[in-house]
């Protein structure tokens, strides 16, 4: 004999509803997170940038502490562009695009690292700090 299990619904309802409610946010409040996540990863770069081209890093700390970077950016866009709503939104478009050029530089920062070029570095990290895009 089965033994069936079954939610009851309003337990379903519940469920459903506290997902919905947590998923849910202002599309601005959205905004404001990702931009501000988006910056604290442009901070990331820049500090391993720096360390690395000081020599208080090694090349291979470097490279994977910038893959990592890229890897947090790139969820971060995936959540961006998930949603036409945002795209849509002048500001959402801006936070993409930036985010967008920002995962460029981290790859052109990421070779820098594995081919020693401190000078292309250099002009990558000085991208990363001037790449904010405008809202």
């Amino acid at each position: 004999m089965r033994t069936r299990t079954s939610a009851t619904p309003r337990a379903l309802t519940a469920l459903l509803i506290t997902a919905a409610l947590g998923a849910c946010s202002s599309p601005e409040k959205q905004l404001e997170q990702s931009d501000k996540k988006i910056e604290g990863l442009r901070a990331t770069a820049q500090t391993i940038g720096q360390a690395w081209l000081k020599g208080e890093v090694s090349e291979r700390y470097a490279r994977a502490a910038l893959q990592q970077t890229l890897q947090l950016l790139d969820k971060e866009r995936a959540t961006l562009t998930a949603s036409p709503r945002l795209l849509l939104d002048p500001r959402g478009a801006s936070v993409s695009r930036d985010a967008e050029h920002l995962s460029r530089v981290l790859a052109a920062l990421i070779d820098d690292a594995h081919h020693g070029d401190d000078a292309s570095a250099r002009r990558h990290l000085a991208d990363v700090a001037g790449s904010r895009g405008s809202p």
